[in-house]
């Protein structure tokens, strides 16, 4: 079922029967966006802003609840499709200069295949801080890619580290790129010290050794890294600018027919409003309107921190300043 038929059912369940069904409208917009695979998140962003007007509003426009069904139905039909429209071409403008910087630093691109394979979220993170996603659980998911990134990005700084690390643990010739979900050698993941075999206390070891903040201060100096980070942060700032931008599209509207004019669409049903007493039409209008401008927010809202949560669900900490990018941004959306 489409979104726009979904939302459909939604609001005349809604009005008709307070209740609703198990419908499923999965991704907005792939790895960037929220999954409404939980009907009552759509319920909550979408529905209830509406039906709370309805049920609070005088009694006499209570009586007209025919008459607001259609209007209802087409500001939610009519609004959802051109918020994911929106959402959907930021990230797709910011995915074609990810791109673009994936193909300039192809090396550092291809040495992280196998921590971040096509997680697009986690990629983008580490582009925008490498040192700061050298974390514990990267180390853990992906030790070779991990060690073969150092390589890249710190070059001769790390260079005799690095050697002294491939003589203590069993990691293979660090040089090579990695294919798929082996390292040149050994399989990703499995880490064994030299000479022993214990590999959980090796990985242990590893992770302290790799983790240490000499190593990302090396990292972090290095002009390689310096210019990727300078790049993406500049693509990903511009996306957020974007969102909040849009976010707040809809706050100088103060009427459905200004919001028409905005949308460059006619919301079907709008004229009915006429035939209310302007005292109750007025009400309602604001009311919808108001309702409109918060579900905007946070459908934004909700959206972006879902991009949080698979951040740091892969690995990313709280600290991190990609992370504390969205936070900003969301804390600014309001």
């Amino acid at each position: 079922m489409s979104d726009t038929r979904l939302l459909r059912e939604y609001i005349r369940l809604t009005l008709n029967e307070d209740d609703f069904g198990g419908f499923d409208v999965g991704d907005i917009a792939g790895p960037w966006g929220m999954s409404f695979g939980s009907q009552e998140d759509l319920f909550n962003v979408f529905v209830r802003p509406f039906t709370d007007v309805a049920k609070t509003a005088s009694a006499e426009i209570q009586k007209s609840s025919r008459r607001l069904a259609p209007i209802f139905e087409a500001l939610m039909t009519t609004i959802f499709p051109f918020l994911s429209s929106d959402y959907k071409q930021v990230f797709e403008k910011q995915d074609a200069a990810i791109k673009n910087i994936k193909a300039k630093y192809k090396d550092v691109y291809d040495s992280t295949w196998s921590a971040f394979k096509d997680h697009d979220v986690l990629m983008t993170a580490f582009l925008y801080s490498p040192s700061s996603t050298i974390t514990s659980a990267i180390v853990r998911n992906a030790p070779v890619a991990t060690v073969s990134l150092l390589n890249i990005l710190a070059g001769n700084r790390l260079k005799g580290f690095l050697g002294k690390v491939k003589e203590k643990f069993s990691l293979g010739d660090i040089r090579k790129p990695l294919s798929g979900d082996t390292g040149p050698g050994i399989p990703e993941g499995i880490i064994r010290e030299a000479g022993k075999d214990n590999k959980n206390a090796d990985t242990n070891k590893l992770v302290k050794v790799l983790t240490q903040p000499g190593v990302k201060k090396a990292v972090a100096e290095s002009q390689t890294t310096k210019a990727i980070e300078t790049t993406t942060q500049k693509v990903v700032g511009a996306t957020l600018a974007a969102l909040v931008k849009k976010a707040h599209d809809l706050d100088g509207v103060t009427s459905l027919v200004a919001l028409q004019n905005m949308l460059g669409k006619k919301i079907p049903g709008v004229e009915k409003l006429e035939q209310l007493p302007q005292d109750q039409r007025v009400q309602l209008e604001k009311q919808l309107i108001g309702k409109l401008q918060g579900a905007t927010k946070s459908f934004f809202k909700k959206n972006l921190q879902s991009v949080v949560k698979k951040a740091m669900s892969g690995g990313i900490p709280a600290n991190h300043p990609f992370v504390q990018a969205y936070q900003k941004t969301i804390a600014s959306i309001g």
